[in-house]
């Protein structure tokens, strides 16, 4: 059994958001593309993530995504960007610097 975060939970809008193409995302890396796969819905290739995400409401049954469509959205310019600006904000943050004082007594 797969669950998700409820939409309606205390989480940041962003973190909401971020769930539904986080999976999606994931889930089409981890498939083999072959022309007959392409043209499926996601919920045809992974009925339990799709479905959870369904009864999270993070997705509208009606709008569910092909597998191409969703990788066409990872490469877009746009979204590129978006994961680069992240990692490096990710990495800048978690930087610690140290201030070190000498006393002359």
């Amino acid at each position: 059994m797969v669950n998700y975060v409820s939409s309606s939970s205390d989480h940041t809008q962003t973190i909401l958001k971020a769930n539904p193409v986080g999976v999606l995302e994931k889930l089409a890396k981890l498939t083999t593309m072959f022309e007959e796969k392409e043209k499926k819905m996601m919920v045809e290739l992974y009925p339990a993530n799709v479905n959870a995400l369904v009864k999270a409401g993070f997705l509208n049954s009606n709008k569910i995504l092909t597998l191409l469509e969703v990788i066409s959205d990872m490469n877009k310019p746009a979204q590129r960007e978006a994961m680069e600006e992240r990692k490096r904000d990710y990495y800048e943050k978690r930087n610690i610097f140290f201030l070190l004082a000498v006393s002359k007594l």
